[in-house]
């Protein structure tokens, strides 16, 4: 939708595309996997699903999406990453250690699974990569092995 009535258009599902002409023609600004080698070729990265594209005028546009905020100032030229000390994540599902404190497994969408070792909000550790989804820590036998569900 052009909203200022300048042609410019931007859209996203999976990668963000711009048209500066209504439509008509289309080019590819950045690609989820970060991998230039994939058509069309670009080496710019935004976090694939993305559910929020807002244009401030003709040059801002900030991208909400699964991996957070990424942040235009020149009409997605240089898209940037915002998430820098954020804590961003959408948890499927925990999984609380038995017997260890400030143990637990979380499974983000299309952000791993993590481990907690700390309380709060602190750094934790990505131990697989890809939809986390639904972890599983064995009440009975905690320390071998983990198992992680993965669609």
């Amino acid at each position: 939708m052009d909203i200022d009535g300048s042609g410019n258009v931007i859209v996203g599902a999976l990668d963000p595309y711009k048209s500066t002409n209504g439509g008509n023609t289309w080019t590819k600004l950045a690609d989820w996997t970060n991998n230039p080698g994939l058509p069309p070729a670009t080496t710019q990265y935004v976090h694939a699903d993305i559910h929020f594209i807002k244009l401030y005028g003709t040059n801002r546009v900030l991208f909400g999406c699964d991996g957070g905020i990424h942040f235009s100032s020149d009409g997605g030229t240089t898209i940037r990453d915002k998430n820098a000390g954020l804590r961003i994540k959408q948890f499927y599902s925990v999984a609380i250690h038995p017997a260890t404190t400030n143990y637990f497994l979380a499974g983000a969408q299309d952000n791993g699974s993590h481990k907690f070792t700390n309380a709060g909000l602190s750094t934790t550790t990505e131990v697989t990569g890809g939809d986390g989804a639904f972890v599983h820590i064995d009440q009975d036998e905690p320390i071998v092995p983990v198992y992680f569900l993965r669609f």
